[in-house]
């Protein structure tokens, strides 16, 4: 049997050598803007904050209570979008899922544009994170739905590195035009998404198990070609994988947590994405700033502030070229471990460095920090969302990936409010030592529990947790 699974996966592998790319090139473009837009979007209140606290610019200014509120609000709504997007994207497909979340965004960004009322302020952030969320996970289920095997780590990879990216635009347009506008500006990339997410086609796996096969096949082409000789094959292969008398209600939290090939994999993701939400890259995100101007190292704020984003946009980038040389797994465990080290030692230079401001230090906060940065782009934040796509079974993809996703939302809010009382207790630089510890942790769990999805065809990760 395993000699027919092995020569059955390098056919199959052969025959998608000959598929052409461009619709792939083109789907994974348009959700590069989508995730671009996500990115920014959660950079926003970042961004805008200190405008509406103590500012003399035409935003509305905030009590110190609620500028706190109209952060916090963001985890706790995209986590609710996130746990809508799951019956919604089973119900209407991925690519009508994309385009609502982009209306949200849309109506988000102009209610806060126009809002002259805290309340008023605070319910289109609110609107506008349950768009980000209805649609922040879906990408990477609808790309590891369209690619083909050896593709599909690459893909996954570029649509994350679009988050920093998103970040990095985010805050360049504010330096050269109003702050106030930036709402505007989100909003007409949201609005130029939806319009190219009429040219996307379909998921292949859900047409499928919508009993749509022949749109399915139509959607097959468009990704792989006219003359692509493998559409029988892999439509063959999703049949095999979903049973299509079942697929209309396999896909419902109900059903699914009573089963095997989708309790284990929740399991094990769960616990990595808590340690994304803990490791580090959330404490840059809502706190960087303020840790910051605490630091007296001779580099201003701003520069410092920045190169956070600077490095995890660099490890992203490179996440992708990494995928198609290195095994899942391995690529994990070793930037998990560059990134612990990074975190101990600007941990440790965060305690002494306010004492002694020597160019020694300096140089090891600032390279600490990049490396830092790089390593949890470059494999602990790129890999599990690839592997997130790639480890439930089709009819659980969408459950699956949204739920480890909210996991971390709500670890991420719980965390960053309890940052204030572990700066009193155990110092900022204590901080650091918590992010080192939990990340030596994950390389010790992925090494026991993760298993390795590289190069595996349809059939063979359907059958990851089947024993």
């Amino acid at each position: 049997t395993q000699t027919k699974t092995m020569a059955s996966s390098e056919e199959f592998l052969k025959v998608q050598d000959g598929a052409r790319h461009a619709g792939l090139i083109f789907c994974s473009f348009v959700l590069f803007l989508h995730g671009a837009g996500i990115g920014a979007g959660l950079g926003y209140a970042g961004l805008v904050l200190p405008h509406h606290v103590g500012s003399s610019i035409n935003l509305l200014q905030l009590t110190v209570e609620e500028s706190t509120w109209f952060v916090g609000i963001t985890p706790l709504a995209m986590t609710c979008g996130v746990l809508m997007s799951i019956p919604i994207s089973e119900k209407i497909g991925r690519k009508k899922l994309f385009v609502i979340s982009n209306i949200f965004s849309i109506l988000g960004y102009i209610v806060m544009y126009f809002a002259s009322a805290f309340s008023v302020l605070v319910l289109g952030r609110g609107i506008q994170c349950f768009g980000m969320g209805l649609g922040a996970m879906t990408v990477g289920v609808f790309l590891s739905e369209i690619s083909t095997v050896k593709m599909r780590g690459p893909l996954i990879g570029i649509s994350q590195t679009s988050a920093c990216v998103g970040q990095l635009i985010g805050a360049s347009i504010c330096i050269f035009l109003p702050i106030e506008f930036l709402s505007l500006i989100l909003a007409s990339n949201s609005f130029l998404v939806i319009i190219l997410m009429f040219f996307l086609p379909g998921s292949p796996h859900w047409l499928v198990r919508k009993n749509k096969e022949t749109d399915a096949r139509k959607s097959m082409k468009t990704l792989r070609g006219n003359k692509y000789p493998g559409i029988d094959m892999e439509i063959m292969e999703i049949k095999n994988c979903v049973k299509e008398r079942e697929s209309v209600d396999k896909g419902s939290v109900s059903n699914s947590v009573t089963r095997r090939t989708f309790t284990l994999p929740l399991l094990v993701f769960t616990v990595i994405f808590m340690v994304l939400g803990t490791c580090g890259n959330d404490t840059f995100l809502f706190y960087g700033p303020t840790i910051f101007t605490q630091i007296e190292v001779g580099i201003p704020t701003p520069v410092l502030s920045t190169l956070p984003w600077i490095g995890f946009s660099i490890g992203y980038a490179i996440s992708s070229p990494l995928m198609a040389k290195m095994n899942r797994k391995v690529q994990f465990m070793i930037f998990a471990s560059v990134m612990s080290v990074s975190m101990f030692t600007f941990g440790a230079v965060l305690k002494f460095i306010n004492e002694d401001k020597s160019l020694l230090l300096q140089i090891l906060l600032v390279s600490s920090l990049q490396v830092g940065t790089i390593a949890y782009g470059a494999g602990v934040g790129s890999i599990p969302y690839t592997m997130v796509g790639e480890v439930f079974t089709p009819e659980y993809k969408t459950v699956g990936a949204c739920a480890v996703q909210s996991v971390r939302c709500i670890t991420v809010f719980i965390f960053i409010k309890a940052i204030p009382s572990m700066i009193t207790f155990i110092g900022i630089h204590g901080i650091f030592f918590v992010h080192g510890c939990v990340l030596i942790f994950a390389v010790i769990f992925a090494w026991i529990f993760v298993p390795e999805t590289k190069g595996k065809t349809l059939t063979e990760l359907c059958a990851l947790y089947e024993k």
